[in-house]
């Protein structure tokens, strides 16, 4: 009894060792975890049915997302001819990307400094049309213009508006094809 309780023994203390001496990772299988929960809100359209100024919208979720992912795309095609669309994503942020092309703003200039300008019209006339983003506009579209007087103002450099928010300006200029001019432009607030 004594031999088979030594033996039993140095079996466990053997198995013990050799557990240890296993490279980490290996033995058991991996356990799934859950993804991080998404703390961006629901996408919601910005442009509201029958609403003043804009003759058509559309509003669409892609069919293919990752599991808590929040990203939707949104036309509208205004009265001015401006054609609008709105990215919805981001997770840990809240980002909305416009897109503005029309066949007026084919002679925007493609310096920085007029992108900035542009965009702070454009800004402003989707204020005008009361566009619920939930940022403040106004406000947006003056740090637009403070910023445009900088020489060495940049594409993609976010302009802060305050509360985690912030604004940039990411190309303006002639669309791929020619036929239009198009400014595009984020907001972001985060990380939420």
């Amino acid at each position: 009894m004594v031999r088979s309780l030594s033996t039993v023994l140095l079996a466990l203390l053997g198995a013990g060792l050799l557990a240890q001496s296993k490279p980490a990772g290996h033995g058991k299988p991996a356990v799934a975890t859950a993804p991080k929960p998404c703390l961006r809100s629901v996408p919601r359209p910005v442009f509201g049915d029958k609403q003043p100024g804009v003759t058509a919208r559309t509003f669409a979720k892609p069919a293919k997302v990752l599991p808590g992912a929040r990203e939707a795309v949104e036309t509208a095609a205004l009265a001015t001819g401006d054609m609008v669309t709105v990215s919805h994503w981001g997770c840990r942020f809240f980002i909305l990307t416009f897109d503005v092309a029309s066949k007026a703003r084919l002679s925007v200039g493609s310096s920085p400094a007029a992108g900035y300008l542009e965009a702070a019209k454009v800004i402003r006339q989707l204020d005008a049309l009361q566009v619920k983003t939930g940022f403040n506009l106004e406000k947006a579209a003056k740090a637009l213009e403070g910023a445009a007087k900088n020489p060495k103002v940049a594409y993609v450099t976010p302009v802060a508006l305050g509360a985690k928010e912030s604004v940039a300006v990411k190309t303006a200029g002639p669309t791929e094809d020619k036929t239009r001019g198009h400014v595009q432009f984020e907001f972001m607030r985060g990380p939420l």
